[in-house]
């Protein structure tokens, strides 16, 4: 459909985003998201993904709803310190993989596993993937953090990406631009922004390992080490959700680069939480085209919104299309779709 749009008395600057409200779907034992792709934006090659990237949070606070399964405080710190540094940020936390057997995973939009964990706490987890792979493919946002000292057992994500073990290396470097990352554009830092620890990261994911995920569209790095340049972050597509990966030792920058410029810091203070948020609400079926211009005054413009239901599950949805712009009568117009 198209919505007309009229310049006020001078020329209007105009951005439309989206507020996405969370698909309101049934759960389905017998998915069918897997029989259509949705497509998404690729930035320059085949693999390189462009996440949602739609400015600051405007909702407070976050619509999403975290599960967190954690049972180690890496290096001393309680991952709960980072969601309750969230205000009104709304979580349940489980400590070991197979108590979320009883739970709806329906239920949450964001699973957010915790790093240093035994062998055996990855045993169960590892145990679980199908569940937790299908739960992602249908929508849903997902972070785990390899970063530990315990190698026995490697935690395997959605798609069969694994780490690469035991790299040791005190400096990180951002990598997309503000305009192509959200993360980027909420902290504000630009392309080899260097992040400080000892050591920054304690694996690393492998380019090769990252163009052979399964079910995905591309990826997107977001950290390399600086000496190796190895991909130390990154995030991919898993079907129609979302999934953020990291070879960084958390727990240990929050506890000991708690500072300015620090991913330590930007951790402490939920900015990766905030991610999250944003990836597990992105609407992959809605798009819009053109996403920003200048109505001249007294001109037209027609906002052509195109839905997408393929590979959807059967379901109601709804989003909400927000254009802002710099007319002081009206600077938001939302569009209820």
């Amino acid at each position: 459909g198209a919505r007309g749009l009229r310049g006020a008395e001078g020329p209007v600057r105009l951005e439309a985003v989206y507020d996405q409200v969370r698909a309101n779907v049934p759960n389905s034992a017998d998915p069918a998201w897997n029989e259509g792709r949705v497509a998404v934006d690729l930035s320059g090659n085949s693999d390189m993904l462009q996440p949602p990237r739609r400015g600051e949070p405007r909702r407070d606070p976050p619509e999403s709803s975290y599960l967190l399964v954690q049972q180690t405080n890496p290096w001393g710190w309680d991952l709960t310190r980072d969601f309750q540094a969230v205000e009104g940020l709304q979580y349940r936390r489980v400590t070991t993989p197979d108590q979320i057997d009883n739970l709806d995973l329906g239920d949450y939009d964001v699973i957010y596993f915790g790093n240093y964990e035994s062998d055996g706490w990855n045993q169960l987890y590892n145990q679980r993937l199908g569940r937790i792979s299908e739960w992602v493919d249908n929508g849903g946002a997902y972070y785990m953090c390899t970063g530990t000292n315990n190698w026995g057992v490697a935690p395997v994500h959605p798609g069969n990406l694994t780490r690469r073990a035991q790299v040791y290396e005190n400096v990180g470097l951002t990598v997309p631009a503000r305009e192509d990352n959200w993360l980027m554009e909420y902290l504000g830092w630009d392309p080899n922004h260097q992040m400080n620890g000892n050591s920054f990261m304690h694996s690393v994911y492998e380019v090769n390992a990252l163009n052979n995920i399964e079910n995905t569209d591309g990826y997107q790095v977001l950290f390399i080490a600086q000496q190796s340049r190895i991909p130390v972050a990154a995030v991919y597509n898993y079907g129609r959700g979302w999934c953020f990966v990291s070879g960084c030792t958390d727990g240990f920058l929050q506890a000991n680069y708690n500072r300015d410029g620090e991913w330590g810091q930007a951790m402490a203070r939920g900015a990766h939480l905030w991610y999250l948020d944003i990836l597990a609400n992105y609407t992959a079926w809605l798009s819009w085209d053109p996403e920003e211009g200048t109505i001249d005054a007294g001109g037209d413009q027609n906002l052509i919104v195109t839905l997408n239901a393929e590979g959807l599950i059967e379901g109601d949805y709804e989003a909400v299309l927000m254009i802002f712009s710099n007319d002081p009568a009206s600077p938001q117009v939302d569009v209820n779709i």
